[in-house]
């Protein structure tokens, strides 16, 4: 038997490997930000980042130059009471997402430097921890409760 065929499947497991290692970028999509009324000290921003690497990454921060600063929030509920808790880094596991949405994981955008109207877009910069930046342009809307009270 020919060392071919072995050579030439030891070959392919390799390329699906190294192409399973180096994989699509992650990417950042579904990306608005609530509407606030005029002169609000913050908004609250939502998102999803997709990790289609065989390695976890690491979010470490949000930019706009539309915003003064942007942080990273998760909201908590201990013994019935809900409070948001500021998070340094947000790891997004291998071959998955995390998604930033209403009630739990949040983006807080603080000091708007220009008024923000429905429909307005909003240039945002992810970083990650291993210096790559992700950039995405979010959309200004209302809530899925608009109307009604509405949580971060």
């Amino acid at each position: 038997m020919s060392s071919v065929p072995r050579l030439a499947g030891l070959l392919l497991l390799c390329f699906a490997a190294c192409t399973t290692e180096t994989g699509a970028p992650p990417a950042v999509a579904d990306a608005w930000i609530r509407a606030a009324p005029p002169g609000a000290p913050m908004h609250a921003g939502y998102l999803t980042v997709t990790n289609p690497s065989a390695q976890p990454l690491q979010v470490v921060g949000v930019s706009s130059p539309d915003f003064e600063r942007i942080e990273l929030h998760v909201t908590v509920i201990t013994d019935g009471v809900a409070r948001m808790l500021e998070e340094d880094i947000v790891v997004v596991p291998a071959g998955s997402s995390v998604v930033f949405e209403p009630g739990a994981r949040h983006l807080m955008l603080f000091g708007a430097r220009r008024p923000l109207t429905l429909d307005d877009t909003v240039p945002l910069t992810i970083q990650l921890a291993d210096a790559t930046s992700l950039n995405v342009t979010a959309i200004v809307r209302a809530g899925p409760d608009a109307g009604a009270h509405q949580h971060h």
